[in-house]
């Protein structure tokens, strides 16, 4: 339940060791139905922020038909927790760094975006023993070290499905490494700036309708 949640963030907020809160979960509303829940899931995060915490959201996988919604065009509507207070929400992109079909997306709505999952790779993954369908899902699952590991000899495969689920905590773990190179000491504002100044800027050139600030680099965030 949100409230739930709300508990959650606040727990999390006054916990001397967490830099970064991650939700990956999340609800399309009209505003008119869910006018004390705004203001409290708001309330929640900006008191993480005031504690020097980032939270971080999924921007959500889209409409019924599981087409990704624009979350500037109606604001009527607001995705939670992801649009609430000083959060950040997060879409997802696809194996050719497109926004994933699913994916919400927005100006607004979202900050940065990260990997998902979605769209199938160009060619079957070498030494997959899964159907080919399923590879655009798969999350390292068959390299050659997995075949290794594999098959006969009893091994493990790590399988993985698509959506902003699977973005947001690749954002978060982005932001942890910006994180990490100034020992921790970053607030939740000078975060969301580090994984706008890293992201590839992707789309028109600048903050753009459908890839916001860009999607996240790991390699650009983990150097000063």
């Amino acid at each position: 339940s949100f409230a739930d949640l709300i508990k959650g963030i606040l727990y999390a907020a006054d916990l001397p060791h967490v830099d970064i809160i991650n939700m990956s979960l999340g609800a399309y509303f009209p505003k008119n139905q869910v006018q004390g829940l705004l203001p409290a899931v708001n309330k929640a995060i900006n008191y993480a922020n005031s504690r020097g915490k980032l939270v971080v959201s999924s921007a959500g996988n889209g409409d019924e038909d599981g087409n990704g919604i624009n979350l500037d065009r109606d604001s009527n509507w607001v995705h939670l927790p992801s649009e609430a207070g000083a959060g950040i929400g997060i879409y997802a992109t696809n194996f050719y760094d497109e926004v994933a079909s699913y994916s919400n997306y927005g100006r607004s709505g979202t900050w940065v975006g990260a990997p998902g999952g979605g769209a199938l790779p160009p060619e079957p993954l070498p030494g997959c023993l899964f159907n080919p369908a399923t590879h655009g899902g798969m999350v390292g699952a068959c390299s050659q070290f997995s075949v290794f590991f594999g098959c006969a000899g009893g091994g493990f495969y790590l399988n993985g499905a698509s959506g902003t689920s699977f973005a947001a905590p690749t954002a978060a773990g982005v932001a942890a490494l910006i994180d990490g190179l100034y020992g921790g000491q970053l607030n939740g504002g000078q975060l969301k700036s580090g994984l706008a100044q890293t992201a590839d800027d992707l789309g028109s050139r600048g903050v753009d309708l459908y890839f916001s600030h860009g999607r996240v680099n790991a390699g650009n965030a983990s150097q000063n």
